[in-house]
């Protein structure tokens, strides 16, 4: 990969903030008024007494938070005045436990910091009360469909880890989705164990703890359990319009980032938002449009993906046939140059697939109409061919490749029967507005997928061959370790092993790997210790419930390690959580949707005189906002120009709409031009000209000064944050942020991937880690967030019937972790 950098750097706010414990100002600190009771476990185990404090605190204003102090396991709560009494809170005989006043010290840093993020009571929609554990729970905004309707909101919470050099802290942002819907008339509130949550005046949510016989004077709305939780995701930018910008996640955790920055520093705390200094890489991997009109070859194009494809059929609905499907993925995956071919098996038992004839070097395409886990589900039947062959399902279901709607009057749930008219399609159903253009899309995925397991499983496949572009990469020479497993490349083909430092006889078998790097398991584990980035030690992140071999197992997931011939180690950074992007002139962009979103009189849309408009021009031109071309082509173009606004102006009139928001004037302008263009190119009414794109940006810019308000696409804005399109990095943090390849669009649902590289051995190495990410075959049209390696390492697990097999190219099957324990010394 090409790793030249732009030299442009460009600021990137995030989520994280940082303070130095020598900025502290002790005086402040020691105005925050503590006390911690001590809760004995002999009373309540954890959950118990997070159950007990809960219903005592929650509906109060109090901070709390639950931590153990001077070795005893406890309560911190903080009170506004040191004249305040703290809450009266007993133990399991009912007995009153006493706090003890804290006074600050420079080791309770990351207590204080947490009470007073859970003192924030700020931005008018926030609520009254606390979530669980005494996180503060922030409205975002309500849901109203047929069926049902809610209060979305999330529980806002902090935590702190502190760098190597024993003087600077990370704070961490985050929270958790909590999903609020209202209680029937007739539920019995002692029966129900999620928190409850009333309106209070000014439509102020407040907790609410029933007591006997005690009615609220408004709906009671309760949390809704995770596993019940079907909502949407929430987009990572939603540019649509001013309201749907402002419930985007980084409008959403701005406000909480600079309250929280206010509130520090009346205790002393200097918070400052972490900043990258970014650059941009070259990437190799393009963008490639997947419409019918310009497609040029598959999206995963570094793939030869024409293989003979075995197709089991084990749908429910029997109108349409199985060659019918055929037809339809055929002629899907022609458009995208893709030869597959499709062997359709026929005269099987569903109750006995594993007496099909398959073996290690087919690809299998099983095709259902539903989703998983509905009643009657057929997924189950296909774990016969797990660890036997690549197998992939493709649900070719409709009605699941339509919108939410649509299912919802299906009543298709995890729990819930789907109506008979679920299953009972036709053919033309394939012709549903998105079902096709879905349909396209999963079936090349699908195939992407086939050829992946296809690599691992057959003991023919070659890496050379299946991912040529890597194979300069993927080599004897680079071993990395993720997600629990090790992979690195022996004649040829993918070696897989799994990493778990709690059993000794599979990091043997890592060792005959790693001895290549002169290193072994038990070293890299202890060059990890010597070198972790935090002042806290590496077991601190183990100190969870389980067994102390479980301890280890969970962490070992957590890291992910490249290491590359005898002088390069590198270690990404195990964070709990990631932070979030927080671009800079997000408010110039909600007042910018704010006047494109209003509604004006179509007589205020009249342009000023010709005159006047060229008076606009020049003075542009002398502030620089247009150069002296720009000035000519606007000129030149004038009366037409003019001309076209005034025609759409009028048939918006002739519409009566006598009112119309900037998007409406855009459209008609633009129908107005297409028109002209139409005409004088001679094309028919069904074509769409493109016209002078830049000659309609000049435009664009003029009205926005004869108008005094914004007329750019807000996009614009968007493809200047940097990280969004292609691959950053920050060369002193060494961080780097994975963007998409297409054009920024209105509504992005992921945000780029934010990963920071820390080097145990050697220096970070930007080309190496840019060639695991610059990849096309990971996600369709987007580059790898993680070591593209991540993916094969899923795909193996996807394909194994018991967790902790590996892969050795010798051997015909996987071996089992029983099977390591006797084969560990196998040479590979």
């Amino acid at each position: 990969m090409n790793t030249e950098v732009n030299p442009l750097v460009r600021k990137l706010p995030l989520s994280h903030l940082v303070y130095k414990d020598d900025e502290v100002d002790r005086a402040l600190a020691e105005k925050l008024v503590v006390y911690h009771y001590p809760l004995p476990k002999s009373s309540y185990r954890w959950k118990e007494w997070e159950g007990l404090l809960d219903h005592t605190l929650s509906n109060k204003q109090y901070p709390y938070l639950m931590r153990s102090y001077n070795g005893q396991f406890g309560l911190f709560v903080a009170v506004d005045q040191k004249e305040d009494q703290p809450p009266y809170i007993v133990n399991a005989d009912n007995q009153r436990i006493h706090p003890q006043r804290i006074y600050y010290a420079p080791s309770l840093n990351p207590v204080w910091i947490r009470l007073i993020m859970r003192k924030l009571v700020a931005f008018g929609n926030h609520c009254k009360g606390s979530h669980t554990l005494g996180r503060p729970l922030l409205k975002v905004d309500v849901w109203k469909t047929k069926k049902s309707t809610g209060i979305n909101a999330i529980s806002l919470d902090c935590r702190t880890q502190q760098l190597r050099d024993g003087n600077t802290t990370e704070i961490v942002l985050f929270y958790e989705n909590i999903p609020l819907r209202p209680l029937s008339e007739d539920y019995e509130s002692q029966k129900i164990r999620k928190s409850l949550w009333v309106y209070a005046e000014k439509k102020v949510l407040v907790r609410w703890i029933p007591k006997n016989g005690e009615k609220p004077t408004s709906p009671v709305y309760c949390e809704i359990s995770k596993d019940k939780n079907k909502r949407k995701t929430r987009p990572f930018i939603d540019l649509a319009n001013e309201q749907k910008f402002n419930t985007s996640w980084p409008n959403l955790i701005l406000p909480v980032q600079r309250e929280f920055i206010k509130c520090a520093a009346g205790y002393g705390f200097v918070l400052r938002p972490k900043v990258l200094n970014l650059q941009r890489l070259e990437n190799k991997t393009k963008y490639k449009t997947t419409s019918d009109k310009n497609r040029t070859g598959s999206v995963f194009s570094s793939l030869s993906l024409d293989k003979e494809v075995s197709v089991l059929d084990l749908r429910v609905n029997k109108t349409v046939t199985t060659g019918q499907i055929i037809d339809k993925l055929n002629a899907f995956l022609q458009k995208s140059m893709i030869e597959a071919s499709f062997r359709v098996i026929v005269g099987f038992d569903e109750n006995n697939l594993d007496d099909l004839s398959l073996d290690r070097n087919d690809q299998l395409l099983i095709l259902l109409d539903q989703r998983p886990k509905v009643p009657g589900d057929r997924y189950p039947l296909t774990s016969v061919f797990k660890g036997k062959v690549a197998s992939q399902h493709l649900n070719v279901n409709p009605y699941d490749l339509t919108d939410e709607d649509e299912l919802e009057n299906l009543s298709l749930g995890t729990e819930e029967k789907p109506s008979p008219a679920y299953y009972l399609y036709d053919f033309d159903d394939f012709d549903r507005e998105g079902v096709e253009s879905n349909l396209k899309r999963n079936a090349e995925v699908v195939i992407k997928e086939l050829h992946l397991k296809h690599l691992i499983i057959s003991p023919k496949a070659r890496i050379s061959k299946s991912l040529s572009n890597e194979k300069e990469l993927l080599t004897e020479h680079l071993t990395v370790i993720t997600d629990g497993y090790l992979f690195t490349v022996r004649n040829d083909r993918p070696v897989i092993l799994p990493f778990n430092p709690s059993d000794k006889s599979a990091l043997n078998l890592c060792d005959s790997v790693l001895k290549n790097h002169r290193i072994s398991s038990i070293g890299l584990l202890a060059l990890l210790k010597d070198k972790w980035p935090y002042s806290y030690r590496p077991e601190v992140v183990m100190q969870q419930f389980g067994t102390p071999s479980e301890k280890q197992t969970r962490f070992a997931k957590r890291l992910t390690f490249v290491l590359l011939g005898e002088s390069t180690i590198l270690l990404q950074d195990p964070k709990y959580d990631r932070p979030h992007m927080l671009p800079e002139g997000m408010e110039e962009v909600t007042q910018t949707l704010r006047q494109q979103g209003a509604k004006l009189p179509l007589q205020e849309w009249k342009l000023p005189t010709l005159n006047e408009i060229i008076k606009r021009i020049d003075l542009l031109t002398k502030n620089k906002e247009f150069t002296a071309e720009n000035q000519k082509k606007l000129n030149a173009s004038l009366g037409d120009l003019t001309n076209f606004w005034e025609e759409g102006r009028q048939q918006l009139a002739d519409d009566e709409k006598y009112e119309a928001r900037l998007k409406d004037m855009v459209n008609a302008f633009n129908n107005s031009y297409k028109k002209h263009l139409r005409r004088e190119l001679g094309l028919s009414d069904d074509q769409h000209p493109r016209g002078d794109t830049q000659l309609r940006s000049l435009w664009m810019t003029l009205l926005s000064a004869l108008y005094k308000r914004s007329m750019t696409d807000p996009r614009r804005w968007l493809r200047d944050v940097p990280g969004i399109n292609a691959i950053w990095h920050d060369p002193e943090q060494s961080y780097y942020v994975v963007g998409q390849l297409a054009s920024a669009q209105k509504k992005l649902s992921r945000q780029p991937s934010i990963r920071q590289w820390h080097a145990l051995k050697g220096q970070v190495d930007t080309e190496l880690l840019a060639s695991l990410i610059d990849v096309d075959w990971v996600r369709m049209n987007q580059l790898a967030g993680n070591p593209c390696v991540a993916t094969l390492i899923r795909k193996w697990q996807e394909c194994q019937p018991e967790p902790g097999a590996a892969l050795i190219p010798q051997k015909n099957k996987p071996l089992s972790v029983t099977d390591l324990k006797e084969e560990y010394s196998v040479s590979i």
